[in-house]
């Protein structure tokens, strides 16, 4: 057992809204069990052995079109919106910095679990505050896994082939060579076919997947990604093609894709060039996407019976517009999960309006 598999949820100051230390180790309070209904990491590890991400990702949506993916985007504006104390005198700043993260990203998951399918962390939020943030990255996803969530590390990696597999072999599965073990990690596959099999190589014996970038809600993205091939096809058609093939020798369901959701046209066209690849939909909220507008995209590919779930990361749009304290964060954060979930669900399906 390593120090991971030791680590129990989150026990949340709600008297104090105190900053959890990264020398702290993360106990459920005495007497009690600290997140209802949750598994442990062991009885996690053990499923995951035996199943692809495709199966727990259908397992866990349900064989939903598409579920709420709770984005942990802990820049310091939104570190802002929950209210922290102040760290002792002589803290180091990426002691405390990291400190408030893991505290902020807690409160999430806590308020996301029932609601959403997975989490995204991006990890250059994580990376700013140095060695503490990546204990902290260690202790929440540990704690995200207890919560029975997937976690998609939102990395976008990407370089010439030995490389682009030790990045796989550093962030994926449970031999994941950094010690942290996610069940997706975000790519950047425009550095060829042979870059790409290298990461999808080390993905499929693992059991996890990629999601490569492939057209993104950024303004400056369609400069190069719509630029016309000799044929007449925006350049992104070749790569999705890259990505299909390596689908169909890896997979299915390795080899996934990053689509806008600021246009539900092109995340359609996606759709019926990967047919059997897991999609990943940024852009609702803040960005302008909508959820309900995106439930319209999901009519089936020929031959494919159920297409993968497509996962709606939403980060900002979860937050209070306003500084809360715990009870108040927490409560913000699961009322717009609720109606997010409940907006991507299909239609006629009853959703529980219940906040935990």
């Amino acid at each position: 057992m390593n120090d991971r598999d030791q680590h129990a949820p989150f026990e949340a100051d709600v008297s104090t809204g105190g900053p959890l230390t990264t020398g702290d180790v993360i106990t459920p309070a005495p007497g009690a069990d600290p997140v209802p209904g949750a598994i442990d990491i062991p009885a996690v590890k053990a499923g995951r052995a035996r199943a692809s991400f495709a199966q727990r990702l259908e397992r866990r949506a349900g064989g939903a079109a598409f579920a709420l993916c709770a984005g942990l985007d802990p820049s310091p504006d939104a570190l802002e919106l929950l209210e922290h104390a102040a760290p002792a005198p002589g803290t180091p700043h990426r002691t405390s910095e990291a400190a408030r993260i893991e505290r902020f990203c807690g409160m999430v998951i806590e308020a996301v679990r029932d609601h959403a399918v997975a989490i995204k962390p991006q990890l250059a939020w994580f990376e700013q505050a140095g060695a503490p943030g990546m204990r902290t990255l260690d202790r929440v996803v540990a704690y995200a896994r207890t919560a029975n969530l997937l976690v998609i590390l939102d990395g976008k990696r990407g370089d010439v082939p030995h490389s682009a597999a030790a990045y796989a072999e550093a962030w994926l599965g449970e031999d994941a060579a950094s010690g942290i073990p996610g069940d997706a990690l975000t790519i950047n596959a425009a550095v060829g076919a042979d870059a790409l099999a290298a990461m999808a190589t080390v993905a499929a014996v693992r059991h996890t997947a990629l999601y490569a970038l492939l057209v993104t809600s950024n303004p400056g993205a369609a400069a190069l990604q719509a630029a016309p091939l000799a044929d007449g096809r925006p350049w992104w058609h070749l790569l999705a093609g890259q990505l299909a093939d390596a689908d169909r020798i890896h997979g299915p369901g390795v080899v996934g894709a990053v689509v806008g959701a600021t246009r539900p046209e092109l995340l359609a066209e996606a759709r019926a060039l990967l047919p059997t690849s897991p999609l990943l939909a940024p852009g609702v909220g803040a960005q302008g996407g909508r959820a309900a507008t995106l439930v319209g995209t999901s009519n089936p590919v020929s031959g494919i019976a159920l297409p993968p779930t497509t996962l709606v990361p939403v980060s900002r749009s979860l937050l209070p517009t306003e500084r809360a304290g715990t009870a108040g964060f927490r409560f913000a954060v699961g009322a717009a999960a609720a109606a997010l979930a409940a907006e991507l669900a299909p239609p006629g399906t009853e959703t529980d309006p219940t906040v935990g």
